[in-house]
């Protein structure tokens, strides 16, 4: 839906018309769907599980289930903020800030440190978006 007015030329030139609609889109595009904080964020915390598990198995002992699924949590919910245009989108970096923080801090001495770096990303990029969403005028008709 466009919400400017058509100017006097577009109501009398279609061609015109489509040119001012086709622009609106572009400018809408001009930002990508993807925030590049979040997708780090979540590739490292995903990197960290791979390496977690490889450690564990090369240490012929098995990875903690509460530990491991804690980090696919944070890993899920970062990822899930990675698209900008996702409802609660704050809620779930702040939830993947917190899990992924919490499991770095655990972590601390042997993976921690990476995944404390992606904690913070994520708390990072929440931050960002809360302001976007609090600058942004509400489209109320």
């Amino acid at each position: 839906m466009s919400t400017t007015k058509p100017s006097c030329a577009s109501l009398r030139n279609p061609e015109i018309r489509m040119f001012e609609s086709a622009r609106e889109e572009n400018q809408t595009m001009g930002r990508p769907r993807l925030d590049p904080a979040t997708t780090v964020a979540t590739v490292i915390a995903l990197v960290m599980v791979v390496v977690y598990v490889w450690i564990m198995r090369q240490q012929s002992d098995r990875p903690a289930a509460w530990f491991l699924t804690a980090l696919l949590l944070g890993v899920a919910a970062a990822g899930y903020g990675t698209n900008r245009a996702a409802p609660r989108r704050g809620a779930a970096l702040l939830l993947a800030a917190l899990v992924l923080g919490c499991v770095g801090v655990l972590a601390i001495l042997s993976i921690g440190f990476p995944i404390l770096v992606a904690g913070s990303l994520c708390l990072f990029a929440a931050v960002r978006s809360a302001r976007r969403s609090s600058a942004t005028p509400s489209k109320a008709g």
